[in-house]
C-alpha cells in the first residue's frame, strides 16, 4: 500500500475544497500537477485559483498549507504573497 505525503493530503483537501466554486478547467490544472507527482505545484495552483476566483479558505486550510514541510523559496514566496490575497473567512450563522 502506498501512502500519501501532507504535501500531497493538503493538496487533495485544497482541490476538492475549491472544486465547487471553480470550473471544471480549473481543477484540470490541479489534478494535472497532482496526477504529474508534483504536488507542491498542485497546492499552490489551488492557492493561485483561490485567490483568482476569491474562494475564502478556512483557517484550518491555512494553517495545513503553512504547516507543510519542503517547500522551495519561490513556493515560499508565493505563498507569502498570495495567502494574504484570499478573502477572509467567515461563518454565517
Amino acid at each position: 500500500m502506498e501512502f500519501m505525503s501532507n504535501v500531497e493530503i493538503v493538496a487533495h483537501a485544497l482541490r476538492d475544497y475549491v472544486r465547487p466554486h471553480v470550473d471544471g478547467v480549473s481543477l484540470l490544472y490541479i489534478d494535472d500537477a497532482l496526477f504529474a507527482g508534483e504536488p507542491f505545484e498542485a497546492l499552490t495552483t489551488a492557492i493561485a485559483i483561490a485567490v483568482s476566483n476569491e474562494v475564502a479558505l478556512p483557517p484550518v486550510c491555512i494553517d495545513a498549507v503553512l504547516a507543510v514541510d519542503g517547500y522551495d523559496e519561490i513556493d515560499r514566496e508565493f505563498l507569502a504573497t498570495a495567502l494574504p490575497l484570499l478573502p477572509k473567512w467567515s461563518m454565517v450563522a
